[in-house]
């Protein structure tokens, strides 16, 4: 990155949900009132909210199906793939989808997480990404056996980064640095989410 960082690469997403002002009378049941519409009508009173952000990618692999479930609960996963292997039985086994996992910066997010800032470190990523490999256990594997060790600082600090997921069929090929939209479907845990495009 020629000691630029992410931040420099993607614009914050601009907030959604602008605060929403009380009534001007003054009078506390005008108040309640409106504190009472909001939890019962208006967006309050859904159990959680999609959250969207722009982000950089840090890197991508294609991991198997058994994979990703072997990761997470079943809600997520078809959230992800829109694929339920109960409706589907077992003769769809075989057109279970590949998955993309791409671990992102969101600004919103990582701003206060360290940045890797080595350009080895991203010209690794990239050469290992381009021969199908998983750039991230080739970078351990390598490390362990005493190969760019000083990559290993700036590895170990985009594994605090959220990792977002797609099928394969709907995820293109996104390269270390590329600009991506982002979709969390819970509003209180940013750990993991989906791709939705660029």
């Amino acid at each position: 990155m020629n000691g630029g960082t992410f931040d420099s690469k993607v614009a914050i997403t601009p907030r959604s949900d602008a605060p929403h002002k009380n009534p001007g009378t003054g009078y506390a049941k005008d108040t309640f009132d409106s504190i009472l519409y909001k939890e019962t009508k208006g967006q309050n009173n859904r159990p959680y909210k999609n959250m969207v952000f722009n982000a950089i990618v840090a890197y991508s692999v294609t991991i198997s199906y058994e994979t990703f479930k072997k990761k997470y609960d079943k809600e997520f996963i078809e959230y992800v793939t829109k694929y339920s292997p109960e409706l589907q039985g077992s003769s769809q086994k075989s057109k279970q989808p590949r998955i993309s996992e791409l671990v992102v910066y969101v600004p919103e997010l990582c701003g206060c997480l360290p940045q890797p800032r080595t350009q080895k470190f991203y010209t690794k990523i990239k050469e290992l990404t381009s021969k199908n490999k998983n750039p991230i256990e080739n970078l351990k594997s390598e490390i362990r056996s005493g190969k760019d060790k000083e990559v290993l600082l700036d590895l170990e600090k985009i594994e605090r980064y959220p990792k977002v997921y797609a099928p394969l069929t709907t995820a293109k090929d996104y390269k270390p640095l590329s600009r991506v939209r982002v979709q969390f479907p819970y509003n209180y845990d940013f750990s993991y989410g989906l791709l939705i495009g660029d």
